[in-house]
């Protein structure tokens, strides 16, 4: 079974149709979307998300579309990482540990200690839990939010240029954790627009004009 079914998906970002978009990712399968500025890439990584309702078309996760299995399981299984990093007020404890008092945690507990270990991965280590998430660079953002993705224990991981704001050092990091993912049977989509990057974690491309 895909891990992930894209079945003539059309999205409409402004007044552009994009679509329809057929496309199967199997699980430890990475696809990559490509295509110029404003062609929909993170308009389709919304839908996929179910973020965004598309026009026409289903997206599938391990079989099943989102309204089959409900909307926030959905979420939990197919996690967006936005480019933009929006963590909230408070801390980054406080942002890392909100997903978990919502829906979409399907009522586990916010699992610190992993989060710690993710966080020294990432090279942030544990002191940043105490910062205050709006001081942190956009860097710094991209990463948290990461962190944040990952908690859930995502099956398909949506990432829009996930690591356009990082250095050399902390995109290995980050890249060094997606491989892993997929050696678990996680699949990627990525949107990056390094194509080197893409070459070294994609196995598939879907194109958009």
């Amino acid at each position: 079974m895909a891990r992930l079914e894209l079945d003539a998906l059309v999205v409409t970002p402004g007044d552009k149709r994009v679509g329809p978009l057929s496309v199967s990712v199997e699980p430890g399968g990475a696809l990559a979307l490509v295509g110029p500025s404003g062609s929909g890439k993170t308009t389709v990584l919304r839908a996929l998300a179910a973020l965004d309702a598309p026009a026409s078309g289903v997206v599938r996760v391990d079989g099943q579309t989102p309204t089959e299995r409900g909307v926030p399981e959905h979420r939990r299984k197919a996690t967006y990482i936005h480019q933009q990093a929006s963590l909230g007020e408070g801390t980054v404890r406080d942002a890392l540990a909100r997903p978990f008092s919502f829906r979409v945690a399907g009522g586990a507990a916010f699992p610190e200690p992993r989060a710690v270990a993710l966080l020294e991965r990432l090279r942030l280590g544990q002191d940043v839990l105490q910062k205050t998430a709006r001081t942190l660079s956009v860097g710094e953002q991209q990463r948290v939010s990461l962190v944040r993705a990952l908690l859930l224990e995502p099956v398909v991981l949506l990432a829009d240029e996930p690591t356009s704001a990082l250095d050399p050092e902390s995109v290995a990091a980050v890249e060094a954790i997606f491989r892993e993912l997929r050696a678990e049977g996680a699949a990627l989509v990525l949107v990056s627009h390094d194509p080197e990057q893409r070459a070294r974690l994609t196995d598939q491309t879907l194109e958009l004009t």
